[in-house]
């Protein structure tokens, strides 16, 4: 997860770069920060998708806070916006401008914490929580290719490694986002995120295997999933 910190001061800056360091890496989310001290350091790199979340100072002046936040939307219409303020927060520009959440300062780590759970909720920063070999595993959920159960036994297979755990299937996909992750075959569970073809009975991920697709109703399960003409897709 790419962020960018902009702070006028120095010492804030640094500190809220170390409380969200600290909080991405107990939640095994890797993260780049970049730190600005002014708002045209920021805007003259800025480009749509750099970042998946950016915080900005509104407390030394809250009209070139709010400019600045107007101007990062016209360039990334779906950057995590986070405003750090003072204790009246702008509520109003803020919800025009789609902002997630509000830091007031002086800044606690514990509400770091929180504006990031929130903002992220259903972001990058997400871990699966598996028991594997009588201890307890968080597996980024971003990294997650496909689940395969066998014997009993469950197989996350992640970018980096893989994971066993006794849970079963559909105790893990209770677990995900059901909009992400489908059950496409009795005993596998697949993240359209890492689907990178979709065959007639098979989907190719990142990695280059292939997942089969083996339901009594597959093309109701891909409409709902992808929200197109499923029957357009194959034969294209």
């Amino acid at each position: 997860m790419n962020i960018a910190v902009f702070d006028c001061v120095p010492r804030d800056r640094a500190t809220l770069s170390e409380y969200i360091k600290r909080f991405c890496s107990e939640q095994l989310c890797d993260c780049h920060i970049d730190e600005y001290g002014s708002c045209e350091e920021l805007l003259e790199v800025i480009t749509p998708d750099a970042y998946h979340m950016v915080f900005l100072d509104m407390y030394e002046s809250a009209e070139r806070g709010i400019e600045c936040a107007k101007r990062i939307r016209k360039i990334d219409a779906n950057v995590i916006l986070v405003f750090l303020t003072e204790l009246e927060p702008h509520f109003r520009e803020g919800y025009e401008l789609g902002v997630r959440s509000y830091l007031v300062k002086p800044m606690e780590e514990s509400s770091v914490r929180s504006s990031i759970r929130r903002s992220t909720k259903s972001n990058n920063c997400q871990s699966l929580e598996v028991l594997s070999e009588n201890a307890a595993v968080k597996v980024p959920v971003q990294s997650i290719q496909y689940i395969e159960n066998s014997s009993e036994v469950s197989v996350i297979h992640t970018d980096d490694f893989l994971i066993k755990t006794r849970a079963g299937l559909d105790e893990l996909l209770s677990r995900l986002d059901s909009r992400k992750f489908i059950k496409c075959h009795p005993n596998f569970l697949v993240n359209t995120n890492s689907v990178i073809k979709l065959n007639e009975n098979s989907f190719m991920i990142r990695s280059g295997q292939e997942i089969p697709i083996c339901l009594p109703d597959k093309n109701r399960m891909l409409e709902k999933y992808f929200s197109f003409d499923i029957s357009l897709l194959l034969k294209a």
